[in-house]
């Protein structure tokens, strides 16, 4: 039974957060501009202005307070890309968003009042750009949020923007379902994912170990579902899930010698 437990402990640990669709990766550089489009944002429930204030509270208070993720969100002022009526890949094939650049703007382009927004990534080798887009049209539900609220939504967004997908664990920003979004907190699966994306080139003392026992593991990329990318880390947390139950399935005698 010890066994059993321990493996299904480990091999539980993976899979559970996936990369962005669109890439199956995040942006080459560490450090990422935020623009932000002068479209206007009062379907949305707040100025222009005030949007730009939402989405540095988004970006300071969620992706860049990750101390194990080297990546830092930059938002700057508003600029002159108007992205009225466009949608994402519009703007994106327009060739108007800078390298290494989210634009993030409001539009009435989103067929559904429940989506709040979206995200959309888009890489040519290392050059990337995405678009973050709040739904502004008419019956938007996005001013019936708290501000607390707008500022997770916008921060889901931005998850998309740097290269993350969505999670089926309930208890992560990332989780599908932001018209349902209660949590204004990144869950752990959130945490490993902008860890695995934007990792420091000089790992802390056993930070390549934790892959091993899952704690950054949980990543699928979706972009290629090839059984041959079957990740040996799997392989390893169950193999360590087996040592370890067998470990503590041994007499007291011989369980001193381990522990």
């Amino acid at each position: 039974m010890r066994a059993l437990i321990f493996t299904i402990f480990f091999a539980s640990q993976l899979f559970a957060s996936t990369l962005n669709p669109n890439t199956g990766r995040g942006f080459a550089k560490n450090e990422i501009n935020v623009l932000i489009s002068p479209t206007d944002c009062t379907g949305a429930g707040f100025s222009t202005a005030t949007f730009r204030d939402l989405v540095e509270d988004a970006a300071d208070d969620y992706w860049n307070a990750v101390a194990t993720a080297d990546l830092q969100l930059k938002v700057k002022g508003i600029g002159n890309i108007d992205i009225a009526g466009q949608s994402h890949n519009d703007i994106l094939n327009s060739g108007l968003v800078p390298n290494n650049t989210i634009l993030a703007g409001c539009n009435q382009t989103f067929a559904s009042s429940t989506t709040l927004g979206g995200a959309v990534m888009k890489c040519n080798g290392d050059n990337c750009q995405a678009v973050l887009i709040i739904n502004s049209g008419s019956e938007s539900a996005m001013p019936d949020q708290d501000r607390n609220t707008q500022i997770a939504v916008i921060a889901h967004e931005l998850g998309h923007a740097i290269g993350l997908g969505h999670t089926e664990l309930s208890h992560n920003l990332m989780y599908y379902s932001v018209s349902g979004k209660t949590q204004t907190w990144l869950g752990q699966d959130d945490i490993d994912g902008v860890t695995y994306l934007y990792p420091y080139d000089e790992p802390a003392l056993g930070c390549d170990f934790l892959p091993i026992l899952g704690a950054m593991g949980t990543i699928n990329d979706i972009s290629n579902d090839d059984d041959s990318n079957f990740p040996g880390g799997f392989m390893a947390s169950l193999l360590i899930g087996i040592l370890l139950a067998g470990v503590f399935s041994l007499p007291k005698s011989l369980k001193k010698l381990f522990v």
